[in-house]
């Protein structure tokens, strides 16, 4: 595996050199490789035919070194989120048929876990020293590296087993964007090991011999962001376009002189924060990626250059761009039928990155990765659930989530639309609309804005200058802080709940 190779690489070429440095306490490569290496010699206690081991995804050092033990030990590696309700836990772990979990001295959640699945705890503080020399296991793309659980649309979590293969395509494509990461630059890693956005944010790094600076999980996500693009001086720094939303009000007094990367994935990137964030940092490069799980954490990408002209957009999404290294993708219509440019479809991918499916769940795989004539053949392509089109150009533009469409008196509406307009009139970055079951069964669309120091009344009045009767919200909130979720981005479940809450019609 070419990530195992490059990490070992980084242990012997830069033992001094900092790893990780968690909440204030810095650990050095040697230190790293010392932990991965007590923790391989537990895991050969474990049967072999456990070949996907838990590990309980804590900001420390005990969990990074446990994902690189596993890796390491030839089996893959599925991260517990610490802070979902014990009941979700429990139906991931029964899911996914894992017998043991990595995780510190057992607390009452993991308790929990193991008397619900006969689930064993193997206790990290508990593993003593080894002198166990770290090798790389021999080549097989098609066993699973990791194994992550996404929202399912039923509330039965989706596995998404990534296999090593999948890992080291997204590593070699990721790569060769053309970032020159070296052993002096200092990364930001700012996501909760369930979220994919996380796999790149910390192997590129080891990878290259870099060092990585955590976000904690306690505390105001965006607050702790900042102090690290401050206080270290971060060079490298991916985040979601959520984040930049908070930072707005301190952009004025950003100066990000050492940053030279900045990339985003996991929603929408809104090109006029970017612009104002872009002035913080003017020695810095910023892409935009694309990509689901399922088809390992980025898929495509579009370089966003400052006072360009030549940059592209949609309704004031920035531009997605092509697809990464032995990726393809295609737009298709509702018949499956690959669409020609500027016709608006269904973005499907294939290629080396792609899951060979979800995990023991063959009905959802019938519906998701569906054959596709392309390239003189018929090929099997994931559908993602997100509406694009493909400019002149070749380039991608996302619109909006399939999903996120709704019928409002049998017209077709798209939320991100009253969005768009939202944030023209208001110059306010953070809004959501979201549709919602009235009292007397009528759907209907309640828009949320983050600090808006005018009536709502005036939001309304604009919207109705935009857009037909039926896209109007029924109702418009300003809240101080719209809610994010573990990841950073807009929590659009809890805004629901906020429009059944209100809701009196």
């Amino acid at each position: 595996m070419n990530l195992l190779k490059g990490i070992l690489s980084s242990f012997k070429t830069y033992p001094d050199r900092t790893a990780f440095k968690i909440r204030k306490t810095t650990y050095s490569y040697k230190d790293l490789e010392k932990r991965v290496a007590c923790i391989l010699s537990a895991l050969e206690d474990i049967s072999p035919e456990e070949e996907i081991i838990g590990v309980w995804a804590a900001d420390d050092i005990d969990t990074y070194s446990s994902i690189l033990a596993i890796l390491f030990s030839g089996r893959g590696f599925m991260p517990v989120n610490p802070q979902n309700p014990t009941d979700k836990n429990i139906r991931i772990v029964s899911h996914s048929g894992i017998k043991t979990l990595l995780a510190p001295l057992p607390k009452e959640k993991t308790i929990e876990l193991t008397s619900t699945n006969h689930l064993k705890i193997l206790s990290t503080r508990d593993i003593s020293e080894s002198d166990l020399v770290i090798s790389v296991p021999p080549p097989s793309p098609e066993t699973i590296a990791y194994l992550l659980f996404t929202s399912g649309s039923t509330g039965i979590p989706k596995g998404v087993p990534i296999t090593r293969g999948n890992l080291d395509a997204f590593i070699n494509a990721f790569l060769k964007i053309g970032y020159s990461i070296n052993e002096q630059d200092r990364c930001l890693q700012m996501f909760d090991l369930t979220f994919d956005f996380s796999i790149a944010t910390y192997f590129t790094p080891l990878y290259k011999g870099a060092s990585v600076y955590t976000v904690p999980h306690k505390g105001i996500r965006y607050n702790h962001v900042l102090n690290l693009l401050l206080e270290e001086k971060l060079t490298v720094a991916p985040m979601v376009p959520s984040i930049l939303n908070h930072l707005r009000s301190f952009f004025s007094e950003l100066k990000l002189d050492d940053l030279k990367y900045c990339y985003f994935c996991g929603e929408a990137l809104h090109e006029n924060v970017l612009k104002d964030f872009a002035e913080c940092a003017p020695h810095a490069r910023f892409v935009n990626f694309y990509g689901p799980t399922e088809a390992t954490v980025f898929s495509l990408a579009y370089e966003w250059v400052p006072g360009s002209t030549a940059n592209k957009s949609f309704n004031g999404i920035v531009c997605i761009g092509r697809p990464m290294e032995h990726l393809h993708a295609i737009i298709i219509d509702e018949h499956n039928q690959i669409l020609p440019v500027n016709q608006r479809g269904e973005l499907c991918l294939t290629g080396a990155q792609v899951t060979p499916g979800y995990w023991q769940d063959e009905e959802r795989n019938k519906s998701a990765f569906l054959p596709a004539w392309f390239d003189c053949r018929e090929v099997l392509f994931y559908h993602t659930g997100d509406e694009a089109f493909i400019d002149n150009d070749g380039d991608f533009m996302f619109t909006g989530r399939l999903d996120n469409q709704v019928k409002i008196q049998g017209f077709r509406v798209e939320l991100s639309e009253i969005e768009y307009f939202t944030r023209e009139f208001t110059g306010i970055s953070n809004v959501a609309a979201v549709a919602f079951e009235s009292k007397i069964d009528n759907l209907r669309i309640h828009l949320f804005v983050e600090n808006y120091p005018d009536h709502t009344d005036n939001i309304k009045n604009y919207l109705k200058s935009k857009l037909p009767h039926y896209m109007i919200p029924s109702g418009i909130t300003s809240l101080d802080k719209l809610p994010l979720n573990q990841n950073g981005k807009i929590d659009r479940v809890k805004l629901a709940q906020l429009t059944q809450i209100g809701d009196n019609s």
